[in-house]
């Protein structure tokens, strides 16, 4: 992306930025098997 140009973060560093996004609506699958999960304990 181009803000990348202006950050402070080393190519390693932005991969990793970048690596570590989870697309919205992968996290709300999570959060709904999460949520499914603890009301069975």
């Amino acid at each position: 992306p181009d803000f990348f140009d202006e950050t402070p973060f080393t190519v390693h560093g932005k991969r990793r930025v970048l690596g570590n996004g989870v697309p919205l609506p992968m996290g709300r699958a999570i959060a709904r098997a999460v949520a499914k999960v603890v009301d069975l304990v």
